[in-house]
């Protein structure tokens, strides 16, 4: 085996199997032999390794889980990313476990225009919509790294459809490009330069109708996501979602209203399929304060939630536990704001009842109103959970009738 390696791989790579034989000098990030080959860009011995033990191929490293292909794509080795494509084209669709990149996206933020090229030869078209865990294109990482040359490479494969895609901020690449890049962008500006109206099919399918002035989405018309979104009403010359309109959501809710800079801002009106509503003011996505009327038509005024996020109308943008005031609302203190915790549960999900506080005893929301005594409340999260019953605190196993028997 040995004289075998010695006739396959150059001499430039032989101190390389000698530094791994002796230590492995990238334990920190937990690479492979075969990663450390292609991050060195020595086929010769990725080969070797290869031919003995084919899954190389897909092996990770333990810290960002980058495949031999993300590095070699990294570093440019151009000879090392035509071997693995030759070995198994289907690398390019493997997202690291950190920020979700895939070997295309790496080679872009690195501005490795010849890795690029080799990588579209291979994968096509598909490549320029594959995102990270942003929803970063190629496009969005080559403006935001100031790789010009990739810019114009890109471009040049998808058109300016892809200078209006929206990462998970809602920002464009047009939005982190700097003034040399804009002006290579400004060429495939999508729409021309004429105002105008009518219809435009993005690369992931979603849908714009409407007006436009000077190139971009402005005045107004009706955007549609994928997944069923759906917005009609005004924009501003970032085409973001600015002034009146009407957003709809597949699960039936409907939010009519003010927005501001692609979130909703101002007075507004949320409504649900089985009649709940919530009417009031919006700060920045927000919920902010206003009145809530339930299905069977009773309201509460007054209703006063600072911070409740929305995040944009996101279908995708999940609302976590940590960003609820659950707590909150059971911490008011009286059975009345059980309208509260039932519209937080509405928004969020009933899995915010198994948050736990920072008290020594970790109390769920169930746990803290039993301590408290508010049946009302308890009322609402049996309702929508009925294991809360057999939720006990994280020290000494209380269950909620302990909880009530110990406070009385």
């Amino acid at each position: 085996m040995q004289a075998d390696t010695v006739r396959r791989v150059d001499n430039k790579a032989l101190p390389v199997i000698s530094k791994i034989k002796r230590r492995n000098i990238h334990a920190a990030v937990g690479d492979t032999p075969f990663i450390v080959a292609a991050q060195r860009g020595h086929v010769g011995i990725m080969s070797v390794m290869y031919e003995s033990r084919p899954d190389v191929l897909q092996q990770t490293d333990t810290k960002i889980g980058y495949t031999a292909m993300h590095y070699a794509a990294k570093r440019g080795h151009l000879a090392a990313v035509n071997q693995l494509l030759e070995w198994d084209s289907k690398l390019l669709d493997a997202h690291s476990s950190r920020m979700g990149m895939t070997p295309f996206l790496t080679a872009v933020t690195h501005g490795k225009v010849d890795v690029m090229e080799a990588m579209y030869a291979k994968g096509g078209k598909k490549l320029l919509t594959q995102t990270d865990a942003r929803r970063w294109t190629a496009l969005h990482r080559a403006a935001y790294g100031r790789h010009s040359a990739a810019v114009t490479q890109l471009l040049e494969w998808g058109g300016g459809a892809f200078l209006d895609i929206k990462g998970r901020f809602g920002r464009t690449p047009w939005d982190y490009a700097n003034k040399r890049d804009r002006k290579i962008m400004e060429k495939y500006r999508r729409l021309g330069k004429k105002p105008g109206e009518g219809v435009f099919t993005f690369p992931d399918g979603s849908t714009w109708e409407g007006q436009w002035t000077g190139g971009d989405l402005q005045a107004s018309g009706t955007y549609k996501w994928t997944d069923g979104r759906m917005y009609i009403g005004q924009y501003n010359d970032r085409g973001e979602m600015h002034g009146e309109g009407l957003m709809e959501l597949p699960d039936g809710r409907r939010y009519e209203g003010k927005y501001r800079h692609d979130f909703k801002d101002g007075w507004g009106k949320l409504s649900w399929p089985d009649g709940r509503c919530y009417e009031g003011t919006w700060k920045a996505g927000k919920l902010y304060k206003g009145t809530y009327t339930t299905a069977t038509g009773e309201s509460r005024n007054n209703l006063h939630l600072v911070g409740k996020d929305v995040s944009k109308d996101d279908a995708s943008a999940k609302l976590h536990i940590e960003d609820t005031d659950i707590f909150d609302a059971v911490d008011a203190g009286f059975d009345a704001d059980e309208e509260s915790v039932r519209l937080l549960i509405s928004k969020d999900g009933n899995h915010i009842l198994d948050k736990r506080d920072e008290s020594k005893l970790k109390l769920t929301p169930f746990l803290r109103a039993a301590l408290r005594g508010l049946v009302g409340i308890m009322s609402v999260m049996y309702e929508s959970k009925p294991d809360v019953l057999q939720q006990t605190d994280t020290k000494v196993s209380t269950q909620p009738n302990h909880i009530v028997c110990c406070c009385r």
